[in-house]
């Protein structure tokens, strides 16, 4: 940002000397056009070879007049020529100066020159223009003129020598300013360039600080996702360390139980006379253990088998006595409707037989019929009705019969297998008796 407000800075001040510059070489182009605007070949003015300070312009234009538009060329119509000094020229006037001291001319107007002395400023001629000496001219500073021969001017008068003087005193100053000008729009050039260099090495910079700030940015993630995962791996190490201190705890007190055996086995092994006789021991006594561990594995087996089948058999004994349960519901439920059902089928016989009275006894016969078919058809269905009641009391007695056998014969196998599991237990008990004699 600082770069890039200075390279605006530079710009900015390029810009105003380039139009300072601009200014200055149209004022000098002026002046030129201005000064060389006579016909062209004819010789250049005298005037054009004097150097006269800024302010006395006038004075000299009053002194010589139309005398400085003539050239140094002595072929011209009318020109200057190079005299030698007078012999004896006159004293200069009291508290002037002599012009010829304060401006550079050519040499052609010596003479002239040495005759025209300058009035201090605010000073005035009239009392020194009687005393004047022949061809002296006393002048002021605004152009005012005192000559010799009674010849004056008053301050401000035309003269075109003086305003040629004045441009010409403009155009070196324009020079000059145009010189000045072009050394401060060069030197702005330059701190331009060196701005726009300085801007572009700063964005460059910046682009690659960025750059390094975002290669940072994501080193940096990186570190921090990698000290948390480090930080979880030490603290899933600490909880580690911390639950294996208990296990260390028990695995030293294994090993120092473990050494202790080691230490009375071998304090036994040490008492012992006949090694190859204890061998002996040794593996009879270990294959005894393996076949009383053998048959301790199948009585553990056949138990589990036996608590198994003992298992189902209760639940199958608890299924059956639901289902007999079920069964005297049902069967109790229907007693009332077999009852009903009789005493329905009572009734349908009656009405039957006293329809079949009524239909001897009745002259009309189509409505006795009718009843008697409406009579049948309740007797049918009522009688269908107590079919299937004693149907589904059958199938239900069955039913019943069928789970007390099952009962029965669930009681008689959990008998036989309590008996297996007792007796597997005291098998277990003998071979661990065994066991323990052959360890001992």
């Amino acid at each position: 940002a600082a770069a890039a407000a200075a390279h605006s800075e530079a710009r900015s001040a390029a810009s105003a000397r380039d139009a300072e510059r601009a200014r200055a070489s149209a004022e000098r182009q002026g002046l030129l056009d201005l000064l060389r605007s006579r016909e062209r070949g004819t010789a250049a003015p005298i005037l054009d070879a004097i150097t006269v300070p800024p302010g006395l312009e006038a004075a000299l234009g009053a002194a010589l007049g139309e005398a400085l538009e003539s050239p140094a060329d002595t072929g011209a119509p009318r020109h200057w020529r190079v005299l030698p000094p007078l012999g004896a020229p006159g004293a200069a006037p009291a508290g002037t100066t002599a012009l010829a001291t304060l401006i550079e001319a050519p040499e052609e107007l010596s003479r002239a020159l040495a005759c025209i002395f300058l009035l201090p400023d605010g000073a005035d001629g009239t009392a020194l223009q009687p005393s004047l000496a022949a061809g002296q001219s006393v002048v002021s500073h605004d152009g005012a003129l005192w000559r010799w021969d009674g010849h004056g001017a008053k301050p401000g008068a035309p003269s075109p020598g003086a305003v040629r003087l004045t441009q010409r005193n403009r155009l070196r100053a324009a020079e000059a300013a145009l010189a000045t000008a072009e050394a401060a729009a060069a030197t702005a050039r330059e701190a331009t360039e060196q701005a726009r260099r300085a801007e572009a090495e700063a964005a460059a910079a910046e682009a690659t600080a960025r750059a390094a700030r975002g290669a940072a940015e994501g080193s940096l993630s990186k570190a921090r996702e990698e000290g948390q995962r480090l930080n979880a791996r030490a603290a899933q190490a600490d909880s580690r360390i911390a639950a294996l201190g208990p296990q260390l705890e028990r695995l030293a007190t294994d090993l120092a139980t473990a050494e202790a055996t080691r230490d009375a086995a071998a304090t036994v092994l040490a008492e012992l006379a006949d090694p190859a006789t204890s061998r002996a021991a040794r593996d009879a006594a270990a294959r005894q253990e393996a076949d009383a561990q053998a048959a301790e594995a199948a009585a553990r087996n056949a138990r589990r088998q036996a608590e198994a089948a003992l298992e189902a058999a209760r639940g199958e004994e608890s299924r059956l006595a639901n289902r007999a349960a079920q069964v005297e519901s049902r069967l109790s439920a229907l007693a009332p409707q077999l009852a009903r059902v009789a005493e329905e089928l009572a009734e349908a016989e009656r009405l039957l037989d006293a329809a079949r009275a009524a239909e001897g006894q009745q002259p009309d016969l189509g409505k006795l019929r009718a009843g008697v078919e409406e009579a049948r058809a309740t007797l049918a269905a009522l009688r269908a009705r107590a079919a299937a009641a004693r149907d589904t009391a059958a199938a239900l007695s069955a039913e019943a019969e069928r789970a007390a056998s099952r009962l029965e014969a669930i009681g008689a196998e959990r008998t036989s297998w309590l008996e297996r599991a007792s007796g597997a237990t005291a098998q277990r008990e003998r071979l661990s008796a065994r066991s323990a004699e052959a360890q001992a």
